[in-house]
């Protein structure tokens, strides 16, 4: 009761609220709530006055530093086998001698292209579909295949059985700034994890794959580390079972501050500080990481992406005879599909963009 009574009231529930609770037997009252959080909080003021003012606290002592991480399960993942270890060490010689050029790289986009395409089209065709002039509900081949979504790419399995478990794991008083930090975070927890012998360690670094999830300054550590250690005896000890990557959480983040510096524009153009002002966010002009901005600028930049699309299929649908978005209901999906696709090539592809850099500008 004591647990559920503190549970609700800093979930914002009324006192009223507490009440009935109470009288139903699963909280506490409202009343003997206020007065366990005074009471609390006083104890914990009394006791930081205690220590400010004793003669053993040094006031020139560093900072305290909590890291915490989270070790993330799934019970259908592939087991590698013992030989994986050796298998990456092997393709990372591989990826020394023969890097990745320009030339492979401009392959991969070329071979590509037509099923990034196809993503696009469906991208433009749905902002349609799901405008409130087009009534997607009551068109009659909603369920035609030309307007269904592309097949995934590599979908992944859904189902109670394919859940992806988490575990919080203690908290660590490790700063994580340095190397040193980075290295003694890593050994905290994998001793967390059960590996705390040195049978277990060999194990670990001859057989098995362990992969470490962070920002960027994270996997530049961790790849440092290993450049550091690359020379060590034992495979445990060079981190070889070590495979760091970046989380597209902050890849995201990224884009979007670079997108923000570079096209924030004014109130009287076409920047985001028009759109800004027109959806009345004013906190969005100032770039960050911290709090929602991640969120309120994701969401400002999806309805700009719509508005430019819908005034993309506006342009389109005059080469037609057609000047209202509703009226686009009347011809037929295969049509709507093809006419998606002009309007990627005409606006969103890299022949659009070469045209509006160099073509327009000449003429």
């Amino acid at each position: 009761q004591r647990l559920l009574a503190f549970y609700f009231k800093f979930k914002g529930l009324s006192a009223r609220g507490c009440d009935a609770l109470h009288s139903l037997g699963v909280t506490l009252s409202s009343r003997w709530i206020n007065k366990a959080i005074v009471k609390t909080s006083s104890a914990v003021m009394e006791e930081l006055r205690v220590l400010i003012f004793s003669p053993a606290f040094n006031k020139q002592a560093p900072d305290g530093h909590g890291t915490v991480a989270i070790a993330y399960y799934r019970a259908d993942a592939p087991v590698f086998p013992p030989s994986v270890n050796r298998q990456l060490q092997k393709q990372k010689r591989i990826g020394m001698q023969y890097p990745i050029g320009w030339d492979e790289v401009e392959e991969l986009a070329r071979q590509n292209y037509p099923i990034i395409q196809e993503f696009m089209v469906y991208e433009a065709l749905d902002i349609l579909l799901q405008s409130d002039e087009f009534s997607l509900n009551t068109y009659k081949h909603r369920k035609d295949r030309h307007i269904q979504p592309p097949q995934p790419i590599r979908s992944l399995p859904i189902g109670p059985d394919h859940i992806t478990r988490q575990f919080m794991l203690p908290t660590m008083p490790i700063p994580e700034q340095s190397y040193d930090d980075n290295l003694r975070v890593m050994e905290r927890i994998l001793k967390q994890l059960g590996f705390d012998t040195n049978e277990k360690l060999q194990k670990l670094g001859l057989d098995h794959l362990v992969f470490w999830l962070g920002d960027q300054l994270t996997v530049q550590r961790i790849r440092g580390a290993q450049r550091m250690r690359c020379q060590d005896f034992n495979s445990t000890d060079r981190l070889d079972y070590s495979l760091p990557i970046w989380q597209w959480l902050h890849l995201l983040m990224a884009l979007e501050k670079s997108l923000h510096k570079q096209f924030l524009g004014s109130d009287n153009g076409f920047g985001f500080l028009r759109a800004f002002s027109l959806f009345g966010r004013i906190d969005l002009i100032k770039s960050g990481t911290e709090g929602p901005f991640h969120e309120r600028f994701e969401h400002v930049l999806r309805q700009v992406i719509i508005a430019y699309v819908r005034e993309c299929w506006l342009v389109i649908a005059r080469d037609i005879g057609i000047d209202r978005l509703e009226n686009l209901r009347n011809i037929p999906p295969s049509q709507l599909r093809d006419l998606a696709r002009k309007l990627v090539d005409t606006f969103a592809s890299s022949e659009a963009l070469y045209d509006l850099r160099y073509v327009q500008k000449d003429e």
